[in-house]
This record gives C-alpha cells, structure tokens and sequence, in this order.
C-alpha cells in the first residue's frame, strides 16, 4: 500500500494525558483549522481514552490502542489511524 500524507504530530510521547486547559484549546482550533481546510484528521492515544469528552467527535478517526490491540510506536498503530 502506497499512501502520501502530511501530518502534525501533536503528541508522540504520551504527555497529552496532563494537557492543560490552554493546550488543549490550541489543539482543538488547529484540528478545526486542518478540517475546514478540506485535510482528514485522526487521534491515536495510548491513554486509556481520548483525552477530552468532545475529542472524539473533533476528529475523522480515533484509534485507542487499548482496543486496536497495538499501541504507539509501533508503525501499524499509524497505519490505523491514517
């Protein structure tokens, strides 16, 4: 499979599970900027959720490895979610 694609890696560590009111806020208008600019979004969490209540709804596609059965950094993780 050959994919092309750009994307914003927000949290490649697991430190979003701690974000403070103002990170998340940041967060959450750069999705709605990517989406209303025609690009596809998508969150992959280690965490045991998604982080916030709305989060889910923010985005295209929500992958929790905790159900997928693979977890970040293992590429196929990735591949999930893009």
């Amino acid at each position: 499979m050959d994919r092309s694609y750009d994307a914003l890696v927000v949290d490649d560590v697991g430190v979003l599970s701690g974000v403070r009111e103002d990170d998340a806020a940041a967060l959450e208008r750069a999705v709605r900027t990517a989406r209303a600019a025609g690009l596809r979004t998508g969150l992959l969490s280690n965490a045991g959720g998604c982080g916030r209540p709305e989060w889910p709804d923010l985005f295209d596609t929500v992958v929790l490895s905790g159900i997928a059965g693979v977890a970040k950094p293992d590429p196929e993780a990735f591949l999930l979610v893009a």
